[in-house]
């Protein structure tokens, strides 16, 4: 019951992830060489409060550098070094409802060919797993979509986590391990982690599953 989300808990879930892209767009600002990790989360996470969030949905995840290879680091600590990638894992909650989405910034605003090309292929791999989000679905065939993408490119060792989760009451809501249904919603995050490298790139959208295609709650905020 829980897992399919009403018109009205939809609507909540939207203005989560609608508060979450102003977080986004403060921390994109703050994410410059010579800050620190915890300089953007505390912009994000400032700017959901100045927006009508009174909480995060859950501890929010600030890792340059090595730290961004880390699936749950919460240190948030370290200063931002040139040429380096941050990845953000923040979500704003609003009525009780939960947003949660990942996006990788280059700090120095460009990428590195090799941080390019690992980036591309984390997105094809999300946008290909996107496309697989529709009624009747198994996570299962989501997750083969993407990891289809990210083994092609020679990277199938280096996406170590599933491709998502169910989002609601919690940022991990209630799972009923069965086929996709009109009114769930799930997150989709690809990520491919080199830590030999300090490399990490992970990109996550919040997906409304409808009776056509699929509705991307995220989709303001850029990747």
């Amino acid at each position: 019951m829980r897992s399919i989300k009403s018109a009205a808990e939809v609507a909540c879930i939207q203005r989560a992830a609608n508060i979450t892209a102003l977080g986004f767009a403060a921390a994109r600002n703050a994410a410059k060489p010579g800050q620190t990790e915890f300089d953007v989360q505390e912009a994000a996470e400032h700017a959901y409060k100045s927006a009508g969030a009174r909480s995060t949905a859950y501890n929010t995840i600030s890792g340059t550098g090595f730290n961004a290879t880390v699936l749950h680091y919460h240190a948030n600590s370290k200063p931002i070094g040139d040429g380096e990638l941050l990845v953000l894992d923040s979500g704003a909650s609003f009525g009780g409802y939960a947003a949660d989405v990942t996006r990788t910034f280059a700090v120095s605003g460009r990428f590195t060919s090799r941080q390019k090309l690992v980036y591309d292929t984390v997105l094809k791999a999300q946008l290909a797993a996107i496309r697989v989000c529709t009624a009747g679905a198994k996570m299962s065939q989501v997750d083969a979509a993407a990891r289809k993408v990210i083994t092609a490119a020679g990277f199938a060792d280096n996406f170590i986590h599933g491709i998502g989760h169910h989002l609601g009451l919690e940022v991990h809501d209630a799972d009923p391990a069965t086929a996709l249904e009109p009114g769930m919603v799930i997150t989709i995050e690809p990520g491919i982690y080199i830590p030999e490298e300090s490399l990490g790139v992970r990109i996550e959208d919040d997906i409304l599953i409808t009776r056509g295609a699929p509705k991307n709650l995220t989709a303001a905020i850029p990747k």
